[in-house]
């Protein structure tokens, strides 16, 4: 029989609250529980926008990547070779909207709202890119299984009046909340990360893409948040 193992009450596009209870019920000690402000999960990606495709249309907003830690579950399980998006089992992809814009001084402001999907690709092939164009590669990093789905709203920070080329940071938050988490094998266990209804939060700084191929790259951070009844 195998153990289960369930990932808990994290965030980041993943872990939430399950009873001691059902833990102990399993095998003790097979599962650690997360606490609030734990780190969840570390990442790198890219940012690739859009106008609105026609008038009255919403701006968009892609993004994409790999994780590159997720806690308790080891850096082997991750990869399948060398750290990368080419050997990553764990990506995600997220679609947006932009629903407001402010300027303050020679600051600006981005609210989007959009969802993340999370997928585990237990066989890599080797072809996602970073590096590549979005229009021709975004979507390998849509390939696997689907783990976990959130909704968010996160808020953009940056200095629209840097000089071009633009060598400038952007900062952006995410706030999320689970909206599904589907069993997978990993390492012969079957895991589930996270609950429906748990909370996390997303910290990432970016930089333009000195390839000029996205509006930017990022890496970034997630921690647990408590959910409250």
């Amino acid at each position: 029989m195998r153990m289960e193992r369930t990932l808990v009450n994290v965030a980041a596009a993943f872990l939430a609250l399950l009873s001691a209870t059902a833990l102990r019920a399993e095998h003790p000690g097979s599962s650690r529980v997360w606490q609030e402000d734990d780190v969840a999960y570390e990442f790198v990606g890219l940012v690739k926008n859009a106008p609105p495709a026609a008038p009255g249309s919403p701006a968009t907003s892609i993004q994409y990547g790999y994780l590159t830690f997720l806690n308790g579950v080891s850096a082997n399980a991750l990869f399948a070779g060398g750290p990368s998006e080419k050997t990553a089992h764990f990506t995600f992809f997220n679609d947006s909207v932009t629903q407001q814009v402010i300027s303050n001084g020679v600051l600006r402001m981005i609210i989007r709202e959009g969802t993340t999907t999370i997928y585990f690709d237990d066989i890599p092939v080797g072809d996602r890119d970073l590096t590549a164009d979005p229009a021709v590669n975004a979507e390998t990093f849509r390939r696997g299984v689907v783990v976990q789905t959130s909704t968010w709203r996160h808020q953009v920070i940056i200095d629209p009046t840097a000089a071009t080329p633009r060598t400038d940071l952007f900062f952006v938050n995410f706030w999320h909340r689970i909206q599904s988490a589907n069993s997978f094998t990993l390492d012969g266990q079957a895991v589930r990360l996270g609950k429906v209804g748990g909370k996390f939060r997303v910290s990432l700084v970016g930089a333009p893409d000195p390839l000029g191929k996205a509006n930017g790259k990022f890496i970034g951070y997630a921690v647990s948040q408590a959910t409250r009844k």
